[in-house]
């Protein structure tokens, strides 16, 4: 059963350059959002997380927000349901040491992301809790697993504590942006073994079904993009989320399916009468 001394990666950490070095070696613009955590927040995810760097174990993180502030489609999980919880709190923190956070934080053109070990558990939860909200059962509003329900799954199969802050984690690497001292395969596995993260799992979720939409995301294995492709679905391919004048001009039938479904209907006549030939016949091998 994993426990907190060894729920981190053990590696030492890269040398400590100064951190604007470290940031220019991204090209990409990083928005400003680490800053906004309140010190008290800080305060919670060190005495949950330590004072290193989730992912690659170097001191002096910085902390991140896994929904991003300025994530435009934030509105859109809440109106799935998918978000209950506050952007502003210590379930949606991460710290990261500034190669890692550069790596995260580049919303066109990610590079890290991490996610949970156990994708099939929240595909089988919605796919139960759709079968429940299309029964019309009250309460009728989707449900997704909480941290504490992540955990006791994971728990039950002894894979964490029962006391575990959260549940386990893994992190990808889309682009190898590590110094050359540390681009072994044996680090670069060492990083990607789990750990426990404190966070909603959602938050995590939408990180990887971001990178869905990048050319990076087959650095990932197979099963999981396959697993973030079905969470996709399962969430967001609902008539209801779709803003309804889009809906009616790229999702109603066309102006003349009436009249196809009427000469569908005049050709099935036809095949039932014995003395007409039908009209397509001519056509159609077998036909004299």
């Amino acid at each position: 059963m994993a426990g907190k001394s060894n729920d981190r990666a053990l590696m030492p950490p890269p040398a400590s350059p100064s951190r604007s070095p470290r940031r220019s070696q991204s090209s990409q613009p990083r928005t400003d959002i680490s800053n906004a955590f309140s010190e008290s927040v800080k305060l919670e995810v060190i005495r949950m997380t330590g004072t290193s760097c989730w992912s690659c174990a170097t001191p002096d993180p910085e902390f991140a927000h896994v929904v991003a502030q300025k994530d435009g489609q934030a509105p859109y999980w809440i109106q799935a349901g998918l978000f209950p919880f506050s952007f502003k709190t210590a379930v949606n923190c991460i710290p990261l040491c500034p190669i890692c956070y550069s790596a995260f934080d580049r919303s066109s053109d990610p590079c890290w992301v991490f996610l949970p070990t156990n994708l099939a558990f929240f595909i089988m939860w919605e796919m139960k809790d759709r079968a429940r909200r299309a029964q019309g059962v009250d309460p009728s509003d989707r449900t997704v697993p909480t941290i504490a329900q992540y955990r006791d799954h994971l728990a039950s199969q002894g894979l964490v504590s029962q006391n575990a802050d959260g549940g386990l984690y893994r992190g990808y690497f889309l682009k190898d942006v590590l110094p050359p001292a540390y681009r072994s395969i044996s680090l670069l596995k060492t990083l990607a073994t789990p750990k426990i993260w404190h966070g909603h799992p959602m938050a995590a979720i939408r990180r990887g079904i971001a990178i869905l939409g990048s050319a990076r995301c087959y650095a990932l294995d197979r099963t999981t993009i396959d697993q973030l492709a079905t969470l996709r679905r399962l969430y967001f391919d609902d008539m209801n989320l779709i803003n309804e004048r889009l809906a009616e001009a790229y999702h109603a039938p066309p102006k003349d399916h009436k009249r196809k479904r009427s000469d569908d209907e005049s050709d099935h006549d036809d095949q039932k009468s014995p003395p007409h030939r039908h009209r397509y016949s001519q056509n159609r091998p077998g036909y004299p």
